[in-house]
């Protein structure tokens, strides 16, 4: 069934189906940002000591080899990380988790 009139974002967000898809929008954005402000809160009370290894100032993290004994990072931790050198600010992991949470 066509909807022609639902095309338009401002009809869609008054519409019912664009209440919810609001609504479903909002939960998902909401669990987002609960989950990346959980795991900044953990590297500051563990002072970052798993972030050490991609600090800039470390000349062994540039080749992280298959095989090595290194610890890995999430990609959120990776983001975290990046954020802590100053290469990202708050409103770019929450694109990039955003990006992983919606092409999953």
């Amino acid at each position: 069934m066509l909807r022609p009139w639902l095309h338009s974002k401002l009809t869609f967000s008054l519409s019912s189906s664009g209440q919810m898809f609001k609504k479903g929008l909002d939960i998902v954005r909401g669990f987002s940002k609960k989950i990346i402000n959980e795991r900044q809160k953990y590297h500051g009370d563990t002072k970052g000591i798993h972030l050490e290894c991609f600090n800039e100032n470390n000349k062994d993290s540039e080749v992280i080899y298959h095989r090595s004994s290194k610890k890995k990072l999430a990609m959120l931790d990776l983001l975290i990380a990046a954020k802590k050198n100053g290469h990202i600010d708050d409103d770019g992991i929450w694109e990039e988790v955003d990006t992983f949470m919606f092409e999953v």
